[in-house]
């Protein structure tokens, strides 16, 4: 097991993040749930994230040297926000739209309550789109894990 470099937790209900949804639903392909944890990388970093109705405790294992040109963050949880595209509220969106007169588009918001748009890095969406159109969801992310370019993936996972 590695010691985390940093050990946090974000303050969001699963109303509004619900990772369960997110991170399985096929938007990114290189997070892995064991247990209750998910692992996976968000830009230069390795994460451990796990989630309870309040929060999401998060642990950075790993961080990798990056070139100066890389986007900076004011803290960790400031990047975690920024990938989870979290500065808007589910709730406030969801409060504007019709949803009385629209049966489909509410039972789709009650059936998918934290369901977000990830805001993935450009290259690691490409490549993953570029395998993807040849392949199945099991079969693309053995060729991810397998890559030199998610490397970070592997040292946190195996």
């Amino acid at each position: 097991m590695v010691t985390p470099i940093l050990k946090s937790s974000l303050q969001i209900k699963t109303t509004e993040l619900l990772l369960d949804k997110v991170l399985a639903t096929g938007q990114v392909f290189r997070w892995r749930k064991s247990n209750d944890t998910w692992y996976g990388v968000i830009r230069n970093k390795v994460w451990a994230l796990r989630q309870d109705t309040k929060a999401i405790q998060y642990d950075v294992l790993h961080e990798f040297h990056t070139s100066p040109n890389n986007q900076r963050f004011p803290s960790h949880e400031a990047e975690l926000k920024d990938y989870f595209n979290l500065e808007f509220a589910l709730h406030d969106m969801k409060a504007s739209w019709n949803l009385e007169n629209d049966s489909h588009l509410r039972n789709l918001v009650v059936e998918h309550a934290g369901l977000r748009v990830i805001r993935q890095d450009p290259l690691e969406c490409l490549i993953s789109f570029i395998t993807s159109s040849c392949n199945n969801i099991p079969r693309l992310v053995s060729c991810l894990k397998k890559s030199d370019i998610f490397r970070a993936f592997r040292i946190a996972v195996g």
